[in-house]
């Protein structure tokens, strides 16, 4: 295996590790956030550099990827606003009792989303978290202020 080869995998094995542990434990959802956000934009500058270069040579597809590149950008901003409402603004409290838990999945499973409903407004909340409240409990917690996910619990 070449060098370059090595350090391709080792760049992109965090991403692996991303996508893997989505929400599933408090300590991660900023990194989380962050790591998405900076991705997303990453590849929507790159392809928009690839679009507007091929605009210049007359290249057909340049108008597919540049619609691709504002796609993708828009998503990595809304991402990054997302991430600095979580990590800058203060958070916002949650007190009271646990009115429901549930689940929703996609498709075999593979992307599940833990929610919680606390004097009936709805939180996103992680797997460490909704593992361990039952409803009736009496919770005092912080949710993010952009994802509205809790971000800390006591």
């Amino acid at each position: 295996m070449s060098v370059q080869m090595a350090g391709t995998a080792l760049f992109f094995t965090p991403l692996v590790a991303v996508a893997a542990l989505w929400h599933q434990s408090v300590l991660l959802v900023l990194h989380q956030e962050a790591t998405v956000a900076l991705w997303t934009l990453a590849v929507a500058v790159a392809q928009g550099w690839r679009a507007l270069s091929g605009v210049k040579r007359g290249n057909s597809r340049a108008a597919v990827m540049l619609v691709f590149a504002l796609t993708v950008g828009g998503y990595g901003a809304w991402c990054a606003s997302l991430f600095i409402r979580d990590a800058f603004l203060p958070r916002v409290a949650v007190q009271g009792r646990v009115d429901r838990l549930w689940e929703s999945t996609g498709p075999r499973r593979i992307a599940v989303h833990r929610y919680l409903a606390v004097n009936g407004q709805t939180y996103e909340t992680t797997y460490d978290v909704f593992h361990r409240l039952q409803t009736g409990d009496r919770i005092n917690a912080e949710a993010g202020a952009g994802s509205n996910v809790l971000l800390r619990i006591r």
